[in-house]
Parts: C-alpha cells; structure tokens; sequence
C-alpha cells in the first residue's frame, strides 16, 4: 500500500469522519499487517474528531 494512499485516508479521516471509520473497519479486516495498522490509525482520528466535535458543540451549546 502506497503512503500516499494513507495519507489521503487520514485527511479524508479528518475532513470527513465517516470515511475513516468505513474505510478503517474495512482495513482492519484486511490479512496485510500495514493495512491493519493503516485501518487502526483511520479509526483512531475518526473517533478522536468525532468526540471533539461533540464536546466543541457541547462547549458552544453551553455559552450561549
């Protein structure tokens, strides 16, 4: 797998959520060990932008 495949994977993770978290279980399921961790790392930064999301709009529901 190309690093630049990667990389798209994780801004597409970021931007986008979704797509880290499709793409990543995917991954995951692959048999290829760099795919796993590719796969692992996506679902991590989809998760961790979920949560900030959530707590920013936690944060700005609050102030007003």
């Amino acid at each position: 797998m190309s690093s630049g495949i990667k990389i798209l994977v994780y801004i597409l993770s970021v931007i986008f959520p979704i797509v880290g978290l499709i793409v990543g279980i995917i991954w995951m399921t692959d048999n290829d060990e760099e795919k796993k961790q590719a796969g692992k790392t996506a679902l991590t930064i989809s998760i961790i932008v979920i949560v900030l999301g959530c707590i920013c709009s936690f944060i700005t529901a609050g102030a007003l």
